[in-house]
């Protein structure tokens, strides 16, 4: 969503609910699933892609177990993104992202 679709919606949600979008998910939510859409809600640029590395790097994890979903992963996402995602891949899980989603491919060919 780009950053004047986000407030929109931020606006429409508190028309219609009067409570604010993030005090909303705050609310419901918890934990890092909570914290991914407390700042995808709040954020106001379309260039501000901070959490996305890390979104993307959990989803990657996950995603090795499914290909489908990898394959998603690797189009929805801006090519800075991969490239800092795929750096903090490194970083919390000590191994190479494109060494597992070959493994991971290999597996899946054999």
């Amino acid at each position: 969503i780009a950053k004047d679709e986000m407030a929109e919606v931020r606006r429409a949600f508190q028309q219609k609910t009067g409570k604010s979008l993030v005090e909303w998910i705050e609310g419901e939510c918890s934990g890092d699933y909570k914290k991914t859409l407390v700042a995808l809600a709040s954020r106001n640029s379309e260039d501000d892609i901070s959490l996305v590395p890390l979104y993307w790097t959990q989803r990657c994890r996950d995603a090795l177990t499914d290909i489908d979903t990898m394959k998603d992963i690797l189009v929805t996402m801006p090519a800075v993104a991969i490239q800092r995602g795929t750096e903090i891949f490194e970083e919390v899980y000590g191994g190479d992202l494109r060494s597992a989603i070959e493994a991971k491919c290999n597996e899946n060919s054999s």
